[in-house]
């Protein structure tokens, strides 16, 4: 249910977005100047050996530490718990217990510690929210807003990172994308972020050249790309398998320091293993021979996964940047081997972003976050934006896939396979994905309609578990494929809410099949190549093109390219046709939708019935980003249907 926010419930929630922006501000500068303290002198004064012994000093100190904190079954509290409690200790975790943890994440990373350290401030900003709303007459959804944003906050402000910090609480906390919920998360991280810039530098933290970008720089981005996501999948794995299964008991005393034994060795040699990966990322972008990149990189992989494993707390986010780099230096020197120098650094941070991205199943925020921690040249960011938008299209196949639902399919005339799913009873609502994607992308939507609806989700002709027994696709051809269908399920009537490609192939059956269609939900579709915004255009066009000419590499393309030449060119729909569709239509777009908001008012405009509703603050993908909006705007415009129907 859609939380109420009255004007007195916005203005609490701001002033409390206040308070936590300076508390969570001031909080990071204590925690990044204790950091420096013991980072500076291990990393750049004290010898090999002094070193190698700071290290054995901080598995001994890791090892005590989290044995007290844990004994007789005590908890330490994940954020995530906190932002979702289901019980009294989640919701109020143990203050000093939790900041003892925290601190002691610093403390340990400072002496050398291989994780990361940013898990710390999000923790006391979490931790400091919980505590103040203590007493305050919050809902769970507004709390849930509240202590989310203050946990990046932490983030935004120890790293002098704000809007990839704001990105993070929508796309990796899961904080539903409306206003109110951008207001206070913009309000917690850039004024965290003001606040601590009064003691931390917002200076990159590593240093790049300005390089060329040719088409080559494409092809090799989209196959590093490629290259990175098996390796750090394998270590996002590994990693959630160790942080479950992480040592917790009295074997903590002898584990831990003997994995901190392993690092003091290795760390006499290789100092640019210690800490969360700073040291690592920029002797890559410095050069490492090809030995030494090889050693950095399997060393700091296996580090960090035996420290989560056996007792250590802390973060993946940096290390995850580090070994990026580390494997990108690896990738660029072998292919150096055979003739390819092309400049690596372009191709090492987009290594940096594949790795991240990957981790955290968070490409947005990852991108940004890189490009905070290096300030690349202008020269970056395209091959960058390019790699993000290959990871958001397998993170939104495999998002998708997870559905477990047995598998249906109706044989088309020409041997294709139609695959679908039935949900529900009552009156029939069909869903249509968007281009290159699958019925799966509704998933949100499935729990709330199907209590009401009979859904048919079917995944399109050469889409999800589809095939296509043809060379091409249509929209012609969808069409028919959907019409034939519903005729073989015995559904005459239906209502189609279509996104994206999915709204264009719903306005094809309209056309051509108008006895089937008794209502049009069209979110975000666009029957001219103009209706895009400019940007989505280009970037639609540099992947279709370093597709292209990867095709002959790598034939499993071939039908990815086939489905992407539908958003290639204008629909063969002219806007005076519109006129023809006569039931009543629902044009819904968000306020920053990849579709214009001219011509999505021009296609409501030219409709025999249609109105257009733009949701301020929504991005293309509402459905999926923002389902309770989504589903509050077509559940109106169906029980508009309802009452018109009944009248």
């Amino acid at each position: 249910m859609d939380t109420v926010f009255t004007s007195r419930n916005k203005i609490r929630l701001i002033l409390l977005a206040l308070v936590m922006a300076i508390l969570v501000g001031l909080g990071a500068i204590v925690l990044h100047d204790l950091f420096d303290f013991l980072w500076e002198d291990i990393l750049h004064t004290v010898p090999a050996l002094q070193r190698s012994g700071i290290v054995l000093v901080s598995g001994l100190l890791s090892a005590l530490g989290w044995y007290f904190l844990q004994r007789q079954g005590r908890r330490l509290i994940p954020l995530k718990k906190q932002i979702s409690p289901q019980s009294e200790i989640e919701e109020y975790p143990p203050f000093w217990r939790q900041l003892g943890h925290l601190f002691l994440q610093v403390i340990t990373v400072g002496m050398g510690a291989p994780v990361g350290k940013e898990v710390a401030p999000r923790e006391l900003g979490s931790l400091f929210s919980t505590h103040l709303v203590r007493k305050i007459p919050l809902d769970s959804d507004q709390r849930s807003v509240l202590v989310a944003s203050s946990a990046a906050a932490g983030l935004a402000a120890i790293y002098q990172i704000p809007f990839a910090s704001l990105i993070f609480v929508f796309e990796v906390l899961g904080i539903p994308l409306t206003a109110i919920n951008v207001v206070v998360a913009f309000i917690t991280t850039y004024g965290a972020t003001a606040i601590a810039h009064l003691r931390i530098s917002d200076a990159p933290l590593y240093h790049v050249n300005p390089q060329p970008v040719t088409w080559v720089t494409f092809v090799v981005t989209v196959i590093l790309t490629f290259a990175t996501i098996p390796v750090a999948r394998l270590f996002s794995r590994i990693s959630k398998h160790a942080s479950q299964n992480r040592t917790k008991d009295s074997r903590i005393l002898w584990q831990l320091p003997l994995v901190f034994v392993l690092l003091a060795v290795q760390s006499y040699r290789f100092p640019e293993l210690l800490g969360n990966g700073a040291p690592l990322v920029q002797a890559g972008f410095d050069s490492l021979s090809l030995p030494d990149a090889l050693v950095l990189f399997t060393c700091k992989y296996a580090i960090v996964l035996l420290c989560l494993r056996f007792g250590s707390y802390g973060g993946t986010m940096t290390p995850s940047i580090s070994l990026g780099v580390a494997f990108g230096e690896v990738v660029c020197l072998v292919a150096a081997l055979f003739g390819f120098n092309d400049p690596s650094q372009i191709y090492l941070a987009v290594a940096a972003c594949s790795f991240l991205g990957i981790t955290m199943n968070a490409p947005l925020t990852a991108g940004m976050i890189v490009y905070s921690f290096i300030g690349f040249p202008k020269t970056y960011l395209f091959p960058v934006l390019l790699s993000i938008g290959l990871l958001l299209l397998i993170k939104c196949r495999r998002d998708a896939s997870k559905d477990t639902e047995s598998e249906t399919f109706i044989p088309l005339p020409d041997g294709s396979q139609l695959h679908y799913q039935i949900v529900g009873e009552g009156e029939t609502l069909v869903f249509l994905h968007g281009n290159n994607g699958n019925y799966h992308y509704f998933s949100k939507q499935i729990p709330y309609f199907s209590q009401k609806y009979q859904l048919v989700l079917f995944d399109s002709r050469g889409h999800g578990q589809s095939t296509n027994e043809k060379a091409v696709n249509s929209f012609d051809l969808m069409a028919d494929d959907i019409a034939y269908a519903l005729k073989e399920l015995g559904i005459d009537k239906a209502i189609f809410i279509g996104y994206s490609d999915g709204a264009n192939l719903a306005l094809t059956i309209a056309l051509k099949y108008s006895d089937l269609v008794t209502g049009l939900v069209l979110n975000a579709g666009n029957i001219r190549l103009y209706g895009e915004k400019w940007y989505a255009g280009l970037s639609t066009h540099v992947l279709y093109r370093v597709m292209k000419r990867l095709l002959p590499y790598f034939p499993q393309l071939e039908n990815y390219m086939i489905n992407m030449r539908l958003m290639m060119e204008d629909m063969p729909i002219h806007l005076n046709d519109l006129a023809r569709v006569t039931v009543p239509s629902l044009v819904l777009i968000g306020g920053w939708d990849l579709i214009s908001y001219e011509h999505s008012l021009e296609i409501a405009n030219h409709l025999g019935n249609g109105h257009l509703v733009s949701v301020p603050f929504r991005l293309h993908n509402m459905a999926y980003l923002s389902p309770k909006r989504f589903n509050k705007e077509v559940n109106h415009f169906l029980t508009q249907l309802e009452e018109n129907k009944n009248a």
